[in-house]
Order: structure tokens, then C-alpha cells, then sequence
């Protein structure tokens, strides 16, 4: 029986989500899931960059180089694996819930950095919005040494 079958993990690259990844990963394998690494690049609201100029296309490049880091490096961990890995820009978590929808992801896994206080109330938390909001699963994983 195949408990999943299409595993979306959104990832920024960073420790907590490289193990996420590899979380996925060693479920796909007991599953024969399909894999997708989903890397969201956000442009600067204008209300915080009004009159500022950002250099799209090398925010894209530079999100493109490490989502394909990250993805080379779980095709090596994990061999066995259907491993996809996807760019997009906008908001991360409308996108996660976006990309559920369109492509029937039937899992998400995603690192928490494991924010509280003013931080979290400030930066507010991708994986708290997508945990709320999703309507297929949603496994959070921090970095152990993110306390």
C-alpha cells in the first residue's frame, strides 16, 4: 500500500529544510512517491522598498543555483528516488498552497526555523500559515540546532 504517492517539500535551502528534504526522502522510499523540492523567491513588498530597484533576474539566478544544489545533493543521498525540483516566485506559502492544489500533492514537508516572541510576530512563520491552511498533511521538521 502506498500511504503517499506525491511528496511536495518546500525548501529554502537552509539546514532545517535540507533535512526536511531528506525526511521526504526516506518516506518516498518505503512509498515510491515522486519527490518535488518547491523554492519560492520573493521580491521586497513595496511598501518596504518603495523607490529601491532590485535585480530580478539575479534574485531568480541565485535561487535557481541553490535550488539546484540542494537538489543534486538529494538525488545523491537518496538514488532510489524521484527527485523534481521547482522555482517560483511570490509568496512562499501561497505558492505551497497553490502548488498543492494544481498538482495534488498528497504530502508537505517543510523545515521550521522555530520562531516565538517578537521574531515570530514580525517575520511571521511560512510553516504556521501552510499547517493552518493546507488541506492535504504538513510535516514540520526543525533543525536540531536551531533552538
Amino acid at each position: 500500500m502506498r500511504l503517499f504517492k506525491n511528496i511536495l517539500v518546500a525548501t529554502d535551502c537552509g539546514p532545517a529544510a535540507q533535512r526536511a528534504a531528506d525526511i521526504a526522502c526516506d518516506i518516498a522510499v518505503g512509498s515510491s512517491a515522486l519527490v518535488t523540492l518547491l523554492h519560492v523567491w520573493t521580491v521586497p513588498l513595496p511598501s518596504y522598498a518603495q523607490g529601491l530597484t532590485f535585480p530580478l533576474s539575479e534574485m531568480e539566478a541565485v535561487g535557481r543555483q541553490a535550488l539546484h544544489t540542494e537538489a543534486a545533493r538529494v538525488r545523491e543521498r537518496s538514488p532510489g528516488v524521484t527527485v523534481k525540483a521547482v522555482l517560483l516566485p511570490g509568496l512562499a506559502w501561497r505558492a505551497v498552497l497553490e502548488a498543492i492544489e494544481e498538482h495534488g500533492h498528497d504530502l508537505v514537508v517543510m523545515g521550521t526555523h522555530g520562531r516565538k516572541g517578537l521574531q515570530h510576530l514580525f517575520l511571521g512563520s511560512i510553516a504556521e500559515k501552510v499547517v493552518r491552511s493546507a488541506p492535504v498533511p504538513v510535516l514540520t521538521i526543525r533543525d536540531p540546532d536551531d533552538r
